[in-house]
This record gives structure tokens, sequence and C-alpha cells, in this order.
């Protein structure tokens, strides 16, 4: 015979592990890497992969560096 239904609580501590690749930013080592990522924004550029909040950091940073190519190109 029963009198009552017993319920418990069972609480169970399960641990998961993940491992997350992050990129590192790694400063290009020669010319041919520089302009890889040269094109490669040139190229989220055009696709509208780069946000206009971005544009303010990114035009004085392009000034400058078609600045700096001139002023080399005219040494020369």
């Amino acid at each position: 015979m029963v009198d009552r239904v017993v319920e418990t609580v069972r609480t169970q501590t399960v641990v998961q592990h993940h491992r997350t690749t992050v990129p590192v930013a790694v400063h290009p080592a020669s010319a041919r890497e520089w302009a890889r990522l040269l094109e490669e924004l040139a190229a989220k550029l055009d696709s509208g992969r780069v946000y206009d909040r971005d544009m303010p950091v990114l035009i004085p940073a392009a000034n400058a560096l078609i600045d700096a190519l001139q002023r080399r190109i005219q040494q020369r």
C-alpha cells in the first residue's frame, strides 16, 4: 500500500570544455604581406564589409600611407 509519492530534486553539475581559436594580430614581415593586407582591405571596402563608423579612422591612415609613398617615389 502506497501512502504518498515523494519527489526528490537531484542537482547534477556538468562541465563542458570549449576550445576557441582567436585570431592574433601579426605584423606583416614583407612588402608582399603588406600588399596582401592592403588588397584585402580594398576588397572589403569595395564589398561594403567595412562599417561607415570606421571610415574616420581609416581615411587619415590611408592618406598618411599615400603621402609616404609619394615622398618615397619623389626621393628616387
